[in-house]
């Protein structure tokens, strides 16, 4: 069950990935783009660029609380699978805006 769910995971995340990048291109709604980040995010938890455009796209919408809690928990599972801490800050992450 597993190689299915992780076929899967690896699916759609291409997908909102690819739609995502079509998204950045054409300028379409923020509210959008966040909940393609956060779909993303649903399926692979480590895909850095939905972090950092979800952490983005909520700090500009005054979220910043949630975008706080996604680096954080990012970060979290970064040092559990990495052992060393994720070399990016999220002050680092929002100034690239």
């Amino acid at each position: 069950m597993d190689e299915y769910k992780s076929e899967v995971s690896t699916i759609v995340t291409e997908v909102y990935t690819g739609y995502q990048e079509v998204m950045d291109a054409g300028n379409e709604k923020e509210d959008v783009q966040l909940m393609i980040a956060n779909k993303i995010m649903q399926f692979n938890p480590m895909n850095e660029e939905a972090m950092y455009v979800g952490c983005l796209l909520m700090s500009k919408s005054g979220m910043h609380q949630e975008a706080r809690i996604t680096y954080e928990s990012f970060a979290q599972e970064y040092l559990k699978l990495y052992g060393e801490a994720y070399p990016i800050s999220l002050k680092e992450i929002l100034k690239r805006s």
